[in-house]
């Protein structure tokens, strides 16, 4: 005859423990419940009167900066990178630009940046200043 291994022994406890209700208290009361929304929500204001110094850039010891372009109409400011095409701030803005070709051939996006006619398919944010305008075309 063969020996039971340990993992059999263990199923047989736990199906014994089960059928004869070991270790299980009756409840006198109905269990109450707790809402736990994530796994840390308890400690969420554990740091909150910590002073923590300001964040710097971890990895950049010449990080470009970011400067600030206006949408019109709406007034939507939003903030980009120099190099960055107008196109894509102003996809990130949520402003309607039509465009066609993509390429700056057709002019169909055609808008003012800074009171100057450009292409936002192909013009990029320029890295000298810090605000710009970029209006629709009329």
């Amino acid at each position: 005859r063969r020996p039971m291994s340990r993992a059999g022994i263990l199923v047989l406890l736990a199906v014994v423990g089960m059928v004869h209700g070991f270790g299980v208290a009756p409840r006198s009361r109905p269990m109450q419940s707790t809402r736990v929304h994530g796994m840390f929500d308890a400690l969420g204001k554990a740091f909150a009167n910590e002073e923590l110094p300001e964040r710097r850039n971890a990895g950049l010891s010449k990080a470009p900066t970011q400067v600030s372009i206006t949408f019109q109409p709406g007034g939507k400011v939003v903030k980009a990178y120099p190099g960055e095409t107008l196109s894509t701030v102003a996809a990130r803005a949520n402003f309607k630009i039509s465009y066609s070709c993509k390429k700056g051939d057709c002019a169909t996006c055609e808008s003012l940046f800074n009171g100057r006619m450009c292409k936002p398919c192909v013009a990029k944010v320029p890295s000298k200043g810090d605000s710009f305008t970029l209006q629709r075309k009329k």
